[in-house]
């Protein structure tokens, strides 16, 4: 009897494998969407895309939320399609591509990637009955291969590795003839910086592949890098560059719902830095220089006596040249202040009339015929602003910067955006 529950479970085993294995993928598909970092890697959007390209309707609505949207070189992958529309994108997508991904390869770029906890959450789906594996990105030169057995009740016999195909890397200590052992193994992984990584790994119980495309620096494909309302910048695909405890932030909402960062001052030479910045790609800075973009910040300075400082600023630099905004009270009204002169020793001062206190929405809109600044506040034009000379890492930056005085700035808004 026990033989015969055995034979049954080697015939089906694979059909039930496999549809687990797509319940599982779904863990992955939805850590990558609910993870903004993700989206802006374009290594990411190309694996989803193919991922997608290769399902049917049903899968696709599966997969694909109504919110949710890739860009690709055929228009966005949206979420919400009918079946018309899926297929009219499915058609146009694969006919403009001479190579795509299989969905196999796809999903080992999701795991390679996605956080520990998407990783855990999707292993203890799977870890059912089976062998199955997965690889984690650790750096450009380095990675780790994990194997992960569970046999069947009353199998005795570990899988043993008949063969390794590997392109782009080296599994190290794993070898051919070497037995498996129940549970999670790992072995560490060198890989070639400049080479997609394949791996096949060929065992009594079936064959192992994992992809890992070459490492490149993230890249953002998206023509617009936003913050707005309450929602934590770090989740909207923005970095630290400075966090000192003399700094503190939070959600708040008054008129408007709004991130505050609140630098206390200090009387030492180091003052209270709570900064965030996205970098920017080459691309995106040719892009940018070539048809013009647009810095756009609401804020509202909260404390009657913020001076005019960069406790509360926004900056958008391409690498050789800045434009940088800063803001406080003024002669009793809101003001902002934009760096410039030879090294950004000047700050050219425009005051909003009313309002100290309130929220004004603030915008440069650069020309690239000009290649000036036209200055906007809630929707008057103050003149032009040229910037200033400087040598920062292309980005853009907004919060409480490296200030010995106090500020208490509330972001409803910053956003910066190519133009058409």
């Amino acid at each position: 009897m026990h033989f015969i529950f055995c034979i049954f479970l080697y015939i089906f085993l694979p059909f039930l494998f496999l549809s687990a294995q797509q319940d599982c993928n779904q863990i992955l598909i939805n850590g990558v969407f609910d993870n903004e970092v993700l989206l802006q890697d374009q290594n990411f959007n190309y694996a989803m895309s193919d991922y997608v390209s290769t399902l049917d309707y049903g899968q696709y609505q599966k997969t694909m939320g109504a919110s949710a949207s890739v860009p690709t070189e055929v228009g966005n992958l949206s979420g919400g399609w009918n079946q018309s529309q899926f297929e009219e994108w499915k058609k146009k997508y694969l006919s403009s591509k001479t190579e795509t991904l299989s969905s196999s390869q796809s999903i080992s770029m999701f795991k390679s990637k996605a956080s520990e906890t998407i990783v855990k959450a999707w292993s203890d789906c799977m870890n059912r009955y089976g062998l199955f594996s997965y690889i984690k990105e650790i750096s450009k030169e380095s990675a780790s291969f994990s194997i992960i057995w569970k046999p069947i009740p009353g199998d005795k016999n570990l899988p043993m590795v008949q063969n390794i195909t590997i392109r782009g890397g080296k599994v190290n200590n794993f070898k051919k003839g070497q037995k498996i052992k129940e549970g999670q193994n790992i072995f560490a992984l060198d890989r070639t910086n400049t080479q997609d990584l394949f791996l096949v790994v060929t065992t009594t119980r079936g064959d192992l592949e994992e992809y890992l495309p070459f490492w490149k620096a993230p890249v953002v494909t998206a023509k617009e890098i936003i913050h707005k309302d309450n929602l934590n910048p770090l989740t909207e695909g923005w970095a630290y560059r400075g966090k000192s405890e003399k700094a503190d932030e939070t959600p708040v909402e008054d008129e408007l719902k709004a991130w505050e960062i609140k630098d206390y001052g200090t009387t030492d030479a180091q003052g209270g830095i709570r900064q965030y910045h996205y970098p920017l790609t080459q691309d995106l800075l040719n892009k940018a220089t070539k048809s013009g973009w647009k810095l756009s910040i609401r804020v509202k300075i909260v404390e009657p006596k913020d001076q005019l400082d960069y406790s509360i600023f926004c900056r958008y630099s391409k690498g050789n040249w800045s434009w940088t905004m800063c803001f406080g009270i003024k002669e009793g009204k809101a003001a902002v202040g934009l760096q410039s002169g030879q090294k950004g020793e000047k700050l050219i001062t425009h005051k909003v009339p009313s309002g100290p206190n309130n929220y004004h929405l603030y915008e440069l809109v650069y020309d690239p015929n000009t290649k000036q600044c036209s200055v906007y506040i809630d929707g008057t034009n103050y003149g032009t602003y040229a910037g200033w000379n400087d040598d920062l890492p292309p980005h853009v930056a907004w919060g409480a910067s490296d200030n010995t005085a106090t500020g208490r700035g509330r972001y409803n808004l910053v956003k910066w955006e190519i133009l058409k």
